[in-house]
């Protein structure tokens, strides 16, 4: 059974990808200007957020911490190698979607050892057609991967602090879809009830047309039929962007540095899924934020390598570049720990 092979809402368009049955949690992206942008490559500099192998599109309600899957023919469960090519990523653009996938993805068992767990997108019986399915829905543009790509707020740059997930994915060429909808009713919302009262939602959701899912899927894995309903529509992210002008989707008041809680998600979703190197990487990054972030990434590192031999490198250059981070701004009171990262 197809990864999107589900029941459709009426007056809603559908996709199917028959061949992809899985996907693994990868990561949290943080977004605070409203915009995410999707590239094979992080940028160095300010002027280096646009290029050819780029693509950027506004973010379901804006500001927020969305999840990253990668999606893939096999359980992952069953193949659990941290450096496993994906065949395509969905991002679904619904501000708590994360913390939904916490709560429903991740079980704790009687020794209190936490799993991850593999899902089909179907897994969430209320929330799938709208992961699958919408208003519209348009094969946007064409990216060229050759082995990563990269996710993350349009403004980010190497240095920035702001959270870079890597998803490596098969050689090749990739198409790139929106799902635009209409949020309709809160049944078709359940995770959402916690957060807003009927009443709220009216008032903020109703007839408010915004990306809800950007999917992004290997050329061998599109589908005759998919190609031929959906012939690539280059305009429909500049129509999106004109639609939303003047509507409020920018709105998160943070506490600390706005990539915390991403960065702690990331590190943990990649202890769950057994990616340690992952782990490390995220781990590293948040000893670059202010002592009273730091502290805590720096409590869970001496956890990690308190029993392990001394002599053990990291390799932080890998961590480094994954994170798109500077080394110089890592940051360790104990001195074994420094020495360990290579850090003066």
């Amino acid at each position: 059974m197809g990864l999107f092979k589900r029941v459709i809402p009426k007056g809603a368009e559908s996709i199917s990808f028959p061949e992809l049955s899985d996907a693994l949690w990868y990561g949290v992206v943080n977004i605070e200007t409203a915009e995410l942008r999707i590239a094979t490559k992080i940028p160095e500099t300010n002027e280096g957020t646009a290029g050819p192998n780029t693509f950027s599109i506004q973010t379901g309600d804006g500001d927020g911490d969305y999840p990253v899957f990668a999606l893939d023919e096999a359980a992952w469960i069953d193949d659990p190698n941290p450096q496993r090519k994906a065949w395509g990523i969905c991002i679904p653009f619904f501000r708590g979607f994360d913390d939904f996938c916490h709560k429903t993805l991740v079980e704790e068992s009687g020794d209190g050892i936490v799993n991850l767990s593999s899902f089909t997108l179907g897994y969430f019986p209320d929330q799938q057609e709208q992961l699958v399915s919408g208003k519209r829905i348009s094969y946007v543009a064409d990216l060229t991967v050759d082995d990563l790509l990269f996710v993350f707020d349009s403004s980010s740059q190497r240095g920035s602090g702001n959270v870079f997930v890597d998803i490596p994915l098969h050689f090749g060429s990739y198409r790139v879809y929106l799902i635009e909808d209409t949020v309709r009713n809160l049944q078709m919302d359940e995770y959402m009830k916690e957060a807003y009262t009927p009443e709220e939602w009216s008032e903020q959701f109703d007839d408010y047309d915004v990306v809800r899912v950007l999917l992004v899927v290997h050329e061998e894995k599109i589908g005759w039929l998919n190609k031929k309903i959906y012939p690539l529509n280059p305009g429909i992210p500049q129509e999106i962007s004109k639609r939303l002008e003047g509507k409020d989707v920018n709105a998160k008041a943070v506490a600390g540095p706005g990539s915390y809680n991403a960065v702690m998600k990331s590190l943990w979703i990649s202890i769950w899924s057994t990616r340690y190197l992952h782990a490390t990487s995220w781990n590293i990054q948040g000893l670059t934020f202010p002592p009273k972030f730091a502290n805590e990434f720096e409590s869970i590192f001496d956890d990690a390598y308190k029993d392990s031999d001394p002599n053990l490198k990291i390799d932080v250059e890998w961590c480094v570049e994954r994170r798109g981070i500077l080394k110089s701004d890592i940051k360790l009171s104990s001195k074994a720990h420094r020495e360990r990262l290579g850090i003066n």
